[in-house]
């Protein structure tokens, strides 16, 4: 949920082209990000036309890009997006368009995140074709007190531990991480980096969409101290100090796990697998999540066990 890749296949652009859009708001961060690529209906090959930007990308002069705000069902506003590249991963980088709206676009002071909807338009230029996507806030979520109370949070005093929560409505998936950030420096006490190892839970499945429905993530507090040691790099250069925990649960929406669970891989070379759009007139995702994050210093009998534990003294934290 944290992170999810997007891919396409280009084929014959001589072929109908469909727009490919892929879009995940989320009004807890400061920045939308809103990606339009090409996507072909053709029996043709792809091989001479995958390496051609041309091909994989829309020009930004070819499609027009906006979105519609509603709250509580009335019109507020067309949000026009800002225009950026950025380089796509892999070993052929291309420039890609990126399509950006801020926090500010989707909600304003006072206003409650359940009771807005957002429309995207996506408008071919050349055959004046739209395809569109709707998604309605999910409301702000908080886990249980443990984790909001103020104090130190630890992992060392027992066996076990768990994250637990009540759903949220029209929140299904629920991943829960734990990241630990820490600083490192050299021999002689000179600063080198920040770095963080993330200690992921998993994806947890509400029963309904209703909400109000008790949830929780168990796990062996060894664990945590397992994930530090195979994440980071033993290094007798380098010394390290822990700076703070940051808890995260990010909530996603039933359409995000539906596009996770058909467009992730099969061990079957057999099954013919269907794709998966929440998109009218086109393929892709357009949905929205909400990321609860907190920070809170460790206690003193988990700093101790990151120093000095079986596990993980041999990665010099001080």
């Amino acid at each position: 949920m944290y992170a999810c890749k997007n891919e396409l296949e280009v084929v014959n652009p001589e072929s109908e082209t469909v727009p490919l859009i892929y879009a995940i708001l989320d009004p807890s961060i400061e920045q939308q990000y809103i990606k339009v690529q090409k996507s072909y209906i053709t029996e043709s090959s792809p091989e001479d036309y995958i390496n051609n930007p041309e091909y994989i990308f829309y020009n930004p002069s070819e499609v027009e890009v906006y979105l519609e705000k509603y709250y509580n069902n009335n019109f507020i506003k067309k949000i026009i997006p800002t225009i950026d590249t950025i380089n796509t991963s892999g070993s052929n980088v291309k420039q890609q368009p990126i399509y950006i709206i801020g926090k500010s676009d989707i909600i304003s002071s006072g206003e409650d995140n359940k009771y807005i909807s957002l429309k995207l338009y996506v408008k071919d230029l050349k055959t004046g074709k739209i395809a569109t996507g709707n998604t309605k806030l999910l409301d702000n979520f908080k886990p249980d007190k443990l984790i909001t109370n103020p104090g130190t949070y630890g992992f060392a005093s027992s066996d076990s531990k768990e994250i637990s929560w009540y759903s949220i409505e029209n929140g299904v998936v629920y991943n829960p991480i734990y990241r630990t950030i820490y600083t490192e420096y050299d021999n002689n006490d000179n600063f080198l980096r920040f770095d963080s190892v993330d200690f992921n839970l998993g994806h947890y499945e509400s029963k309904t969409s209703d909400g109000l429905e008790k949830m929780r993530a168990k796990f062996n507090t060894e664990s945590y101290f397992l994930n530090l040691s195979n994440q980071i790099s033993i290094n007798n250069e380098v010394k390290r100090k822990v700076v703070n925990l940051k808890i995260i649960i990010a909530v996603a929406q039933k359409d995000f796990l539906n596009y996770i669970d058909i467009n992730s891989p099969s061990n079957d070379l057999n099954q013919e697998k269907p794709v998966y759009t929440n998109i009218t007139n086109g393929l892709g995702l357009f949905t929205n999540r909400f990321t609860f994050s907190i920070y809170k210093e460790l206690d003193n009998e988990t700093l101790n066990e990151i120093k000095n534990g079986n596990l993980t003294k041999g990665l010099r934290f001080y």
